[in-house]
C-alpha cells in the first residue's frame, strides 16, 4: 500500500481547507508544493474524487526520488527524508481532513444513513481489524449490519486490491440476492443465512438501504408479550376503571412500543388486556410477601376482551399450555388478538 494511501485511509478532505493551507487549484484538483527539506521538493495532489498522491523531486539531480518509498532502504538520509514526507502528510491530514468510520465513500455514506434512519453507530471491536464496524440491534443489541474493508478477490475471482463489504442478514432472501450485481455469498458469516453487499456504488444506496432494513427486522426481538397476573394479589377487574396507565413488574427485557397481553390466572384463566409499553426498565424496588420487584414498566390500556374470549382453553390451540410467566405471543394468536 502506498504512503499516502495509509495515512489518508480513513479520511476525506474538506475542500475549503486546502487553499488556506497553501494548495494551489488546478485542472485536475490542487496542489502543493514545499522546500522544507533542503535540495529537494515535496509535491503532494489532491485528486478531484479526494485521492492524494505525492512525489519528492531531487533539485540537484532534477529528477524524482523513489528511495524513501522502498521499505528496505533504512540508511540515515533516507529515513530522513521518509520522515519529513510522513510528518508533511500527516500535517495535511490534520489541518485539511476530517476522520472517517470507513474507508470508501459508500460506505460512509450508508454509515451515516444507518445512524439517521436508525440512531445506530458502528462499533469498532477488534484491534487488529480497526476497519469493521459492527451495527448492533439497539433492543437486543444483535448485529444487523457489519462493514468490512477486505481484499477484493476474497469475493470478485482475480480483483485486485481492496474493498468495503457490507455483511446483512437476509435468511431465506439470500439465495435469490445473490443472483444480483453486487451481492455475493456471505463473507466470514453462515453463508445461508448472511449475504456480502460490495460497497463501491455497483448497489444503489437505495438498495443497500432496503437490505438493511430487512436485516434489522429479521433481528428485531419479538415486541409481543404474554404476562401472567395473579388474580390473588391484583384487582384485575378495576384496574384500569379509573385509568389507562398502571405500574407493573418487569422480569425480562422489554422495550418500549412492545405489546402487552396480560393474562389473568385461575379462577379466570384468561387474557383480560392489551396494552403497550410507554416507558420500560424503571428502577423501582418494591417488596413484600408475595410481590418482589426490581425494576417496572409502565403500561397503557390499548384494549379490553370478553373474560371467555381468550381463556387458556383457546390458548392452548396455539400451544400455549400454561403461563408461569412472561413469554412471547405465536404469530398466529397475536393477529387474532389484533383483530
Amino acid at each position: 500500500m502506498m504512503l499516502e494511501d495509509e495515512i489518508f485511509r480513513k479520511y476525506t478532505v474538506d475542500w475549503n481547507l486546502l487553499v488556506s493551507y497553501g494548495f494551489i487549484k488546478e485542472e485536475k484538483g490542487y496542489r502543493y508544493v514545499t522546500n522544507q527539506v533542503p535540495g529537494f521538493k515535496m509535491i503532494v495532489f489532491v485528486f478531484k474524487d479526494g485521492h492524494v498522491k505525492g512525489t519528492i523531486w531531487d533539485t540537484a539531480l532534477d529528477e524524482e526520488y523513489v528511495n524513501y518509498r522502498i521499505e528496505s532502504q533504512n540508511g540515515t538520509f533516507v529515513s530522513e527524508i521518509r520522515e519529513a514526507y510522513i510528518a508533511l502528510l500527516k500535517d495535511i491530514r490534520v489541518h485539511c481532513f476530517k476522520e472517517t468510520p470507513f474507508v470508501s465513500k459508500q460506505a460512509n455514506r450508508i454509515a451515516q444513513k444507518i445512524l439517521e434512519g436508525y440512531q445506530v453507530s458502528p462499533e469498532f471491536l477488534w484491534k487488529r481489524d480497526p476497519l469493521s464496524g459492527v451495527f448492533r440491534h439497539p433492543k437486543n443489541g444483535k448485529w444487523f449490519g457489519i462493514i468490512q474493508h477486505i481484499k477484493a478477490d476474497k469475493l470478485k475471482n482475480k480483483a485486485q486490491g481492496f474493498i468495503d463489504i457490507l455483511n446483512v442478514k437476509l435468511d431465506e432472501q439470500c439465495a435469490a440476492k445473490i443472483v444480483e450485481p453486487g451481492f455475493y455469498p456471505a463473507y466470514h458469516m453462515n453463508k445461508k443465512s448472511w449475504i456480502s453487499v460490495c460497497l463501491d456504488d455497483t448497489v444503489s444506496d437505495e438498495v443497500v438501504m432496503d437490505v438493511i432494513r430487512q436485516s434489522y427486522i429479521i433481528n428485531s426481538p419479538d415486541p409481543y408479550w404474554l404476562i401472567p397476573a395473579n388474580a390473588n394479589y391484583y384487582d384485575m377487574i378495576h384496574i384500569f376503571d379509573d385509568t389507562d396507565i398502571t405500574l407493573w413488574k418487569q422480569s425480562v427485557p422489554m422495550y418500549e412500543n412492545d405489546i402487552v397481553f396480560l393474562y389473568v390466572s385461575s379462577p379466570y384463566s384468561s387474557i383480560f388486556y392489551q396494552c403497550e409499553i410507554v416507558e420500560a426498565n424503571l428502577d423501582h424496588v418494591f417488596e413484600n410477601e408475595n410481590i418482589h420487584m426490581q425494576k417496572a414498566m409502565r403500561l397503557k390500556l390499548k384494549k379490553r376482551y370478553d373474560i371467555s374470549e381468550f381463556a387458556l382453553e383457546r390458548l392452548k390451540e396455539y400451544g400455549i399450555k400454561s403461563v408461569r410467566g412472561p413469554r412471547h405471543v405465536p404469530k398466529a394468536l397475536v393477529k387474532l388478538l389484533e383483530e
